[in-house]
Order: structure tokens, then C-alpha cells, then sequence
């Protein structure tokens, strides 16, 4: 990309003076080679607690998730009537809100394949799947349908429970029948063979699969040799009173289950190998929520409890949780109870030392520390530009709002979206931008889009008359917190040979990039965030860079001279630094 310049500024005085003093060539810029990717700190002991995050709406219900990845999950749920889905990225090692949806139904469960590859389902019939830029809605055969589990095997193949009643947050109707349905060949297909009532939880790997039903005498069923059949043996001591709230299996010979008990009043937990359940008790001080698990004709006074899981890394770590229940933890063979943390509708395992659990208006974490209130999504979203996006965007086919794709790159799998594309295009396009590195993404109520060279951002609920509302993104200031202590970015005083000097960060301006700076100024790359400096490349190449709030610059003498400074690869680097790209 090189930066239009035919012309040069005519700077102040003071400017002139400041480069009289030598040969800016010549002054003596310090050679850095910085490691621009960060990998996640293995866990260590201080890193595997359970921690808070603070970033999400403290009235919603957040009834599932999933983990993508160490550093990706969804939370799915809903704010009173709607549904939301949040993506939330790990963002030097704190967890922050990179995307929010909204729904016309709550969203009940969720099951994430890859970054590209995730399916929601929920009340209303719900049934959507994210491809990487939008959610879609998915045909299914079966209207009104209460989706209470999903669970994706691969791309082409998974299962989806629910019931058939009216009612939705998770709660099932036990007088409808329940609904089992299969994804294969590319679509939803009615499963006839489950005839079962109000299974709310699920659990299959290949072939083999389990669900759970919390009405008596139908509370286990097991999918084998392709159909569904009622499970011949009482899981646990229960007299078959207890309902299986939570199931997970690693195979044909290895289950796990938790039930409540209706009659006795206790949680049991239970493990199926061989062909037998073995009942593993746990502590007499386990509570039991207090609800009425009757053993119940009378289906309007009874409560059926969903807001269960039971989840596994490995067969040696594992977490089981629910409402009113404590959390309770699986090593090497042993349960046992986690003081302090109760309550948790759901959890998801990336390994046997991260996860992520949630419950209503709370999300908490485990294997990342201490997490803080996140600052705004990457550093403050103050300055604004001058182009009009009203608009911009439209209602997308399932009634939620999302920013439409106007430029796709197919190198990338990405698009400039519409509100963007006609800045992008008018201010350089991809000479100066770069090619979008994601798709649009809701932070803190700015639209935001990741290009190689920096990253725009709008503020969604601009009301300026002149519809100011367009900025780039601070992305020079996320690279200079994380590389506050390197050599560069220390604060320096005001130098003899550099261009001026900025106190309120502390920096110098290099006059090799005076013109270009002058150009755009504060209100377009910020205040330097960094000293001048050689920067080592692969290849033992060095580059003359300096970082903005904005923008990084880099100098090219080597160049004609209206090509010599170009904008650096910022919106790459800091992707890269958040762990979002390899």
C-alpha cells in the first residue's frame, strides 16, 4: 500500500526548526524486534479459579454455551421476550463481548463446531446456524417447537430435543410430547422412533447417544443401531422416580449421569460402564434445590427441572452443576463440591483446564485468572470521522439486525460491509486499508470491522447533525499497553532531530512521517504511541516504524518519494496479539 502524498505541508515554525537540527535520516532510531503473537500462558495454579466476568447485561438469562476454543465461546439466552446470542474472544487474558445478536424467541442452546460452523435453537421453533458472518434460519419440519438441547456430531450430522408445548425459558411442558430430531443429508428430519416426555438434555458421540427425561418412568432413553429405546434399568436408587437432568457419554461403555431424586429428595450421580449403572454418592450435605420434584399426576403444580449440565473434558476432569445445586468437580476419579459457586444453568470445557459456566445475569470463568471490568473493547472509542452511514444497514430474514455484506474478498472469506464500503472505498480502499480480516462485530455499541491495516468503527447510536459518526479504531494504543514496558513505548522526553513532541503521551514525532501525519492528525492517527524505531523483519531486514493511536507508519526510502511512508500492518498485529489469528 503506498500513501498518495504529492505534495508537502507547510508546517509551523517551530516544526522547521525542530527538523533543522540535523538530517532526520540520520538521527539514530533504536532497532527492536517485538513478538507480536501471543500464546496462551499455560495453566498454572493461580490461573485455575473461577472468576467473574463483567461485560454482559446483568438482567439476561443465559441458558447455554459453548466453547469454540480457548479463546471463542458463544453465550446464548435471552433479555425478557427476545433472544441473544454473545460472542465473547479472549483479549490479553480477559474475556470481552466481541459480538451480541438479537432474536425475536429466547435462545435455549447452542453447540459450536468451529469459529464458522455454530447452531442455536430455542423457543418458537427456533432453529438457526452461524456461518462465520450471519445466523440464518434453518427449515425444520416441526412447528412451535420448544428447543431445549442441541447437539452438533460434525457438519453434516446432529440432534435437537425439545417439546411440543407452548411454554419457553427452558422450562418444559411434560403434557406434550417430546420432539427428537436428526440432522443428516443436509436437513432436520422428525426422529419417530423417541416417543418420550420432556427430555431436556442430550449426549452422543458417533453412533451412540442418551437422553435424559425428567417425567417419571421415562427418564433415560438410549440411541443404538440407529433407534431410540427406553433404557430397561433404573439409573440409581430412585425407584424410578428420579429425573436425569444431565447426561454425558464418551461411548458405547462409559456414561455419566446426575439425577434428582423425587422421592428420597437426594442428587445422585451415576456411571454406566458395561453395560451397568454404578452409583457414586457424594457428600450427605449436597442439597437438593428447593423445588417440588413430586411424583406428580398433577402436571400444572409440579415442577419438571431443567438448567442442568454435566460436562467433560476427559474421562478424568469434568464439572456438573444446575440451579440451586453447587458446583461440583470431577479429577482423577473423585467428586467433589466447589465451595462458593452455585446456581450454574450450564458450563463448557476447552480442555480439562478452561471453562466457561453461566447462569442468570452471570457468566464465570475458569482457568484464566482473575478477570477484570473490561475497559471498552480494545482502548476508548472517543474520536469521530465524517461519512454518513444512515442507513446502512437492514433487518435480516429472522428479524434481527445485522450490517450486510458489500464487498467480499474471497481470499480472506470476508466482506467489506455495506456502511463501511463506500468510505473504505473513497479514503484508498484495499491500497491503504488492506483486505477485511472479519466481519462486522458488535462492541460496546460501535460496529466494528478489522481490515490488515487498521480497523473501523461506528457508533450505533450516533445522533451527530452532520452524522460524524465514523472512527478507526485505537489500535495503535492496544499495541503499545501490551508492549508498555519495551524499550519504544516507555514514555521519552522531547529529542534534539525529531520532528515535536506530544506530553500527553509522552512521545516524539519522527520527521520522516510529518507530511503524512499532517494529512490526518489527531483526529485521524492520534498522538504517537511509541518512539521511532527500527523495526526487525524476517530476513534481518529493519523498517523505520512508529505507532499512533491509530495507525502504525512505516518508512521506505527505497521508494519514489510519494510512496515512502505507508501504513503498516496494525489491524494483522493486533489480531494476531489477541489470538485471533495465527
Amino acid at each position: 500500500m503506498r500513501l498518495n502524498n504529492t505534495r508537502m505541508i507547510v508546517v509551523s515554525l517551530l516544526l522547521l526548526v525542530a527538523i533543522s537540527f540535523g538530517d532526520p535520516r540520520l538521527y539514530n532510531y533504536q532497532t527492536v524486534q517485538l513478538a507480536w503473537r501471543v500464546t496462551l500462558t499455560p495453566a498454572s495454579a493461580n490461573l485455575l479459579v473461577w472468576s467473574a466476568v463483567e461485560g454482559l447485561p446483568t438482567n439476561s438469562a443465559l441458558l447455554a454455551v459453548a466453547m469454540v476454543s480457548e479463546a471463542e465461546v458463544w453465550v446464548v439466552g435471552r433479555v425478557g421476550a427476545k433472544g441473544r446470542a454473545y460472542r465473547l474472544h479472549l483479549v490479553q487474558s480477559h474475556w470481552q463481548v466481541a459480538r451480541q445478536d438479537v432474536f425475536d424467541a429466547p435462545i435455549q442452546a447452542v453447540s459450536a463446531l468451529s469459529t464458522n460452523d455454530v447452531w442455536a435453537a430455542g423457543a418458537s421453533g427456533r432453529m438457526m446456524h452461524w456461518d462465520g458472518r450471519h445466523w440464518q434460519d434453518v427449515a425444520q419440519p416441526l412447528a412451535n417447537v420448544n428447543f431445549l438441547a442441541i447437539q452438533m456430531l460434525n457438519s453434516n450430522e446432529g440432534w435437537a430435543s425439545g417439546d411440543a408445548g407452548p411454554r419457553s425459558d427452558a422450562i418444559p411442558n411434560p403434557t406434550k410430547k417430546t420432539i427428537m430430531l436428526h440432522y443428516k443429508d443436509g436437513q432436520w428430519q422428525h426422529d419417530r422412533t423417541f416417543y418420550g416426555k420432556g427430555a431436556g438434555t442430550l449426549s452422543f458421540v458417533g453412533d451412540e447417544g442418551w437422553a435424559g427425561s425428567v417425567r417419571e418412568y421415562e427418564h433415560l432413553w438410549h440411541y443404538h443401531a440407529g433407534k431410540w429405546a427406553q433404557a430397561q434399568e433404573c439409573v440409581l436408587e430412585t425407584r424410578c422416580e428420579g429425573r436425569v437432568v444431565a447426561i454425558h457419554t464418551f461411548g458405547p461403555d462409559d456414561t455419566w449421569a446426575l439425577t434428582l431424586g423425587a422421592t428420597r429428595r437426594r442428587l445422585l450421580i451415576s456411571h454406566y460402564q458395561d453395560g451397568v449403572w454404578f452409583n457414586v454418592y457424594l457428600p450427605k450435605n449436597v442439597p437438593l434445590p428447593k423445588i417440588n420434584l413430586c411424583y406428580c399426576y398433577d402436571y400444572a403444580s409440579c415442577y419438571y427441572p431443567t438448567g442442568y449440565s454435566m460436562v467433560f473434558s476427559d474421562p478424568q476432569h469434568g464439572f456438573a452443576s444446575g440451579w440451586g445445586l453447587p458446583l461440583l468437580a470431577f479429577k482423577d476419579g473423585q467428586w467433589s463440591v466447589v465451595e462458593g459457586l452455585d446456581s450454574l444453568l450450564a458450563i463448557s470445557m476447552a480442555d480439562k483446564d478452561h471453562a466457561i459456566g453461566v447462569s442468570y445475569g452471570r457468566l464465570v470463568s475458569y482457568g484464566y485468572g482473575q478477570q477484570l471490568r473490561p475497559d471498552q473493547p480494545a482502548a476508548s472509542l472517543r474520536d469521530v470521522g465524517t461519512v454518513d452511514l444512515s442507513g446502512a444497514g437492514e433487518a435480516g430474514p429472522g428479524g434481527w439486525y445485522y450490517w450486510t455484506a458489500g464487498l467480499p474478498f474471497p481470499q480472506t472469506g470476508h466482506a467489506v460491509i455495506s456502511g463501511f464500503r463506500k468510505h473504505w472505498t473513497d479514503a484508498g480502499g484495499k491500497a491503504r486499508f488492506g483486505v477485511p480480516l472479519t466481519e462486522a462485530m458488535d462492541e460496546n455499541e460501535y460496529i466494528t470491522q478489522y481490515f490488515e491495516r487498521t480497523g473501523f468503527a461506528y457508533y450505533s447510536r450516533c445522533k451527530d447533525k452532520d452524522r460524524q459518526c465514523l472512527t478507526l479504531l485505537p489500535l495503535g494504543k492496544e499495541i503499545a499497553t501490551a508492549h508498555e514496558t519495551e524499550g519504544p513505548f516507555k514514555p521519552a522526553p522531547a529529542k534534539m532531530g525529531l520532528c515535536c513532541y506530544f506530553a500527553s503521551t509522552q512521545h516524539n514525532l519522527a520527521a520522516e512521517f510529518i507530511a503524512v501525519w499532517q494529512d490526518d492528525g489527531l483526529n485521524g492517527y492520534g498522538a504517537p504511541v511509541s518512539e521511532p524505531f527500527f523495526e526487525q523483519r524476517i530476513g534481518g531486514n529493519t523498517v523505520l516504524v512508529q505507532y499512533f493511536e491509530k495507525a502504525k507508519l512505516e518508512y521506505h526510502p527505497e521508494l519514489p518519494a510519494a510512496e515512502q511512508v505507508e501504513l503498516g500492518a496494525l489491524g494483522h498485529e493486533v489480531l494476531q496479539q489477541r489470538g485471533w489469528l495465527p
